[in-house]
């Protein structure tokens, strides 16, 4: 199940231009470490999904789909402390960035505020 925490920071952090100090770098090629555990989706539009049930605060379906989700392999878990790569970022949605964590071979997006560039 998705934690508070979690669906508070999607809420939150998803209306805001750019969640994290402006200072750090977030070029792809990089490395980062995740913050906060999050989940993280191979498509932008599962992403979307996901935040569209932590803005309805509606915990079950948000952790319902994610749980399909990774089921299929489609989302992941990035957990507290995970090291990651990052892979893409995108200018007309500067919140979300995808980052590649060990042992994947592809990318998963997620928002920019679940990183902190110093590995």
């Amino acid at each position: 199940m998705i934690s508070e925490k979690a669906c508070h920071f999607a809420a939150v952090h998803e209306s805001a231009c750019d969640v994290v100090d402006g200072a750090r770098s977030r070029h792809p090629g990089t490395y980062a470490t995740i913050t906060v555990t999050f989940p993280a989706c191979d498509s932008q539009t599962d992403l979307d999904r996901l935040l569209e049930f932590a803005k309805a605060k509606d915990q079950l379906g948000l952790s319902s789909f994610v749980a399909q989700r990774m089921a299929t392999k489609e989302c992941v878990l990035l957990l507290l402390g995970d090291k990651v790569r990052i892979d893409a970022t995108t200018s007309d949605l500067p919140q979300r960035i995808c980052v590649r964590p060990a042992g994947q071979v592809t990318c998963f997006w997620a928002l920019r505020g679940v990183i902190d560039q110093k590995p």
